[in-house]
């Protein structure tokens, strides 16, 4: 018993990151053996009453042990069931590992028959496990879902739907803020595990328009893309920043007719960068946290850049580019106009 303890303990010993107790399975049943080999030992008592002749004190001996024993174990039981059944699930890690957040989402959108079909919904791990696990949760199938990461996207479903951004995928104050201008109702779930928000009235407004070519010639909006999508306008929202600040920028993208390949490829990402003169990148934020293969033609998708403006950047004038590209080959996506890339207006780095 003590070689079968020692030997399966070895694997979590000699492994990476000790203690592992997945490596350590193999050794549970002799740890669990051991206790039961010393209870059932002192129980018994047998050898030390036989000896002495004293059978009614072993028999007195035995049933005291035996409570005591049973006594031990009932306890035990109770710690077992408090931990498990109420301390575990109520844990945040246990809660987002077994994504309880998303479990609510699925349960309210069963239960709530009025939800559009076209829905949209934040999560951590949506080119993983998200989807997999929605359908697991959902009776309903009739719903078109799309993914994206309430921190840095939104996905606005071309039906006009709904969005739902679970507890554990906190919204952006700038994201949330343009939903509410753009005429978004907000519901909070009487759960609390999500928010979601009612999209029949909303009007995207108060995009930026002004771009140009690499050639300099002015941009016929939307700007086309060679991959069915268009860059429909941007909202640059300080023009003048600092060095150390932070510069904010919101490109808009919609999903016009989708080429078949699209719903298969990697998640697509935009790139904003702030470059020298000679095309240098001086900083830059690269994204679009939501999978293409669940976009549907009609959709737009908001994405927030925010990148920080290096210490050592000298005061001037730089432009902005932004643009589109294939995040596994690194290959980007032209626009109508043969370029890769289109010139937003200038950002002034000032002391």
């Amino acid at each position: 018993m003590m070689m079968w303890l020692v030997a399966l303990l070895v694997p979590t010993v000699v492994t990476a990151a000790p203690p592992n107790f997945v490596r350590a399975l193999g050794a549970l049943p002799p740890i669990f053996a051991l206790p039961g080999l010393g209870a059932g030992a002192l129980v018994s008592g047998r050898r030390f009453f036989h000896r002495r002749g004293a059978q009614s004190a072993e028999k007195i001996y035995r049933i005291l042990c035996g409570l005591g024993v049973s006594a031990v174990l009932v306890w035990g039981l109770a710690l077992t069931v408090r931990d498990y059944f109420i301390r575990w699930p109520a844990h945040p890690e246990t809660q987002f590992v077994w994504q309880t957040d998303l479990a609510f989402v699925a349960h309210y959108l069963d239960e709530a028959r009025h939800v559009p079909r076209d829905v949209s919904i934040a999560g951590l791990s949506n080119e993983t496990m998200d989807d997999s696990s929605l359908r697991l949760l959902l009776k309903r199938r009739d719903l078109e879902v799309r993914w994206f990461d309430s921190r840095t996207t939104l996905i606005l479903p071309a039906g006009q739907g709904g969005m739902f951004i679970p507890r554990i995928v906190p919204l952006d104050p700038l994201l949330r803020a343009r939903l509410l201008r753009w005429g978004a109702q907000e519901h909070a779930d009487p759960s609390d595990r999500f928010a979601w928000f009612d999209l029949a009235l909303v009007r995207v407004t108060g995009l930026q328009t002004g771009a140009a070519t690499a050639a300099g010639v002015s941009v016929t909006w939307p700007a086309l893309l060679d991959n069915g999508l268009s860059f429909s306008g941007y909202e640059a929202l300080n023009r003048r920043v600092k060095p150390g600040e932070d510069a904010t920028v919101l490109t808009y993208w919609l999903a016009g007719q989708l080429a078949p390949s699209l719903y298969s490829a990697p998640p697509l990402k935009a790139f904003v960068h702030l470059e020298t003169r000679d095309g240098l990148p001086i900083a830059q934020s690269d994204g679009l946290d939501a999978p293409s293969q669940f976009w549907r033609s009609g959709d737009a998708i908001v994405q927030l850049h925010r990148f920080r403006i290096p210490p050592e950047t000298a005061p001037g004038v730089y432009p902005l580019t932004v643009g589109l590209y294939n995040p596994q080959t690194g290959t980007r996506a032209r626009f109508s106009a043969a370029d890769d890339h289109l010139r937003l207006p200038d950002v002034e780095v000032v002391r």
